[in-house]
């Protein structure tokens, strides 16, 4: 690693892109914890997974659903949208071309120690809003509900906290902070992940290096 690249004052530096997000929530479907069939207003609405998917695992059969689109689960980092989300995450469902598409907040919180230290680190997943294609939009209209519910049916299948294990105490990991990034000649948006380790400062065993870095732009 050429650590003459690393210029934020953290120890290591890392860039999440939409796709790594995008199979961060195929894994919650893959383990049970984002259903594929979900109840609403409208009846039961099939997700579609896509159908290009690389695994580096074989699947347990019943976790390969029936519906599959290549349009599915496509992710795309944002920047200032109204409601305050910086993830897009469109999810294709109940039939060709209808689609949810879910605004979401991806952000990094932590609990602080009696020494200030950061602990018990997780992601956490809001969604914030949502929009319909037309015809999911008509079906709902039809049925006698809303939009604001079905953002709220929405949010009880999504909304959750990631636990982040590998950072904290016992690890080697003794900070973290994220950045959004905007897209730079072209490429695309990313979310910067910053990371400090726990470096000894000296031979004692209690005394690390202080917290340094800023995620801050300049």
């Amino acid at each position: 690693m050429d650590q003459s690249l690393v210029n934020s004052g953290f120890d290591i530096e890392l860039l999440i892109g939409g796709r790594y997000i995008a199979y961060m929530l195929l894994s919650f479907s893959e383990t049970g914890a984002l259903p594929l069939k979900v109840p609403t207003d409208i009846g039961l609405v099939d997700v579609f997974q896509p159908d290009d998917v690389d695994r580096l695992y074989e699947p347990h059969p019943d976790a390969i659903p029936l519906t599959a689109s290549a349009d599915s689960f496509k992710t795309e980092l944002i920047f200032g949208h109204p409601s305050g989300a910086n993830v897009r995450v469109d999810v294709e469902v109940f039939t060709r071309n209808e689609f949810i598409s879910a605004f979401a907040s991806f952000a990094l919180i932590h609990d602080t120690d009696s020494q200030g230290n950061q602990t018990n680190h997780r992601l956490r997943i809001e969604v914030l809003a949502i929009e319909l294609t037309p015809g999911l939009l008509g079906l709902l209209i039809a049925s006698g509900s809303t939009l604001d519910k079905m953002l709220e049916q929405v949010k009880d299948q999504v909304d959750r906290d990631v636990p982040l294990p590998f950072i904290g105490a016992g690890s080697d990991v003794a900070s973290v902070a994220f950045r959004q990034l905007p897209s730079l000649d072209g490429g695309p948006v990313a979310i910067g992940v910053y990371l400090n380790l726990r470096l000894r400062n000296g031979g004692n065993p209690t005394d690390f290096l202080p917290d340094r870095g800023t995620s801050s732009p300049g």
